[in-house]
């Protein structure tokens, strides 16, 4: 069995409150953990019920993100207009930080009010799963099937069924 070296890291804002989904969450990051070091962590969301509230709201979840984020990964966010990639282009991204010797990866997924900007700004890359918008449970779980997904392609797995060449650039 192939391991990936590089350590991801999940970051959700917000709590994962449907049980069905927070049990595809679990399974998706044991499947993963099969072949990289990896962790999910979920940070309160805070209320916003004035426009001073939502600035200090969005200036703690970054704080909170920031303290989580440890010792500088490569950080990918995923917001609406991020760079959309089919499967194997995301594939592509793992094996290129591999190449590149990162040490870890970590992806923030924000909650009903999205990534604080000062988060944003910080990243490296920018990601959106779908132009359609979709809640920030849906989407954690789509990433992390993807993020599964591109683990199989780099192993050479037959998970991955694609009428198209499975090969990653």
């Amino acid at each position: 069995m192939s391991v990936f070296f590089v350590r991801l890291e999940f970051i959700w804002i917000g709590k994962t409150k449907d049980p069905g989904i927070a049990g595809i969450e679990r399974k998706y990051l044991q499947r993963i953990g099969h072949f990289s070091p990896v962790k999910a962590t979920s940070i309160g969301e805070r209320k916003r019920r004035d426009k001073h509230q939502q600035r200090r709201a969005a200036e703690q979840e970054a704080k909170m993100v920031e303290r989580r984020l440890g010792s500088d990964p490569f950080l990918i966010v995923l917001d609406e207009k991020g760079e959309q990639l089919n499967s194997l282009e995301l594939a592509g991204w793992l094996k290129g930080w591999k190449e590149q010797g990162k040490a870890s990866a970590a992806f923030v997924v924000g909650g009903h009010a999205g990534v604080p900007s000062r988060i944003r700004q910080r990243a490296h890359r920018t990601l959106s799963l779908s132009r359609m918008t979709l809640t920030h449970e849906i989407a954690r779980i789509v990433l992390l099937e993807q993020v599964y997904r591109a683990l199989m392609i780099l192993r050479g797995s037959p998970y991955h069924r694609s009428a198209h060449s499975m090969e990653v650039q």
